[in-house]
């Protein structure tokens, strides 16, 4: 089938000369004819698309034709960057989504503290009272009304005082703990994919 450039008013190309000069003939299947006039064939097609170096994701294990997988990185996850890419962190994907239960320990340490003295305040004392103790012998003086001199003998009791309330001291030493948790299942579900350059 011979080409025709710029319609019927053009230069028609025929078939025996087009592939006399090694152009193949229109129609060819995997052929493509370029702007610079290069003829791509499927082969060259299939690899021309991406330069040398270039890196893709495969969901695949092996690395397709003309692609070399890249074995670093391992268990790795994809983070989405507006600036320049790169890699980081340090622990695996696996064991960072994985069940994981709290436990751990706490301590308390209040070492150089001491208790301190507390004076009582009247309300802090429990309610009391105390006792006068007999006169003994005395007798009371002849101008007292009071003739029975057994009175002064016997004790007196004075007035109820004091609250009960109470009261604070400080601590010293230091304690130590446990605690532990409800396991939190973080295995999320992934797809696995490698990394591969074009050779």
């Amino acid at each position: 089938m011979p080409i025709t450039i710029n319609g019927s008013a053009g230069i028609t190309f025929p078939d025996s000369v087009l592939q006399t000069s090694g152009v193949p003939a229109p129609g060819t299947a995997g052929n493509a004819l370029i702007s610079n006039g290069t003829i791509w064939t499927s082969a060259a097609i299939s690899t021309k698309p991406f330069v040398t170096g270039t890196s893709m994701l495969f969901r695949q294990t092996a690395a397709p034709t003309g692609w070399t997988k890249v074995t670093s990185f391992n268990d790795y996850a994809l983070r989405i960057v507006s600036g320049a890419a790169n890699t980081g962190g340090s622990v695996a994907f696996t064991t960072a989504f994985a069940s994981q239960t709290p436990a751990g320990s706490v301590s308390i340490n209040t070492a150089g503290l001491s208790a301190g003295a507390t004076t009582l305040t009247t309300p802090q004392i429990p309610s009391h009272s105390h006792v006068i103790p007999a006169a003994g012998g005395d007798q009371p003086s002849s101008n007292t009304s009071v003739q029975n001199s057994s009175i002064i003998n016997e004790p007196v009791n004075t007035n109820a005082t004091g609250g009960g309330g109470s009261h604070n001291h400080s601590i010293s030493g230091s304690a130590t703990g446990s605690f532990t948790g409800t396991a939190i299942n973080l295995a999320v579900q992934y797809l696995d994919v490698i990394t591969a350059t074009k050779n």
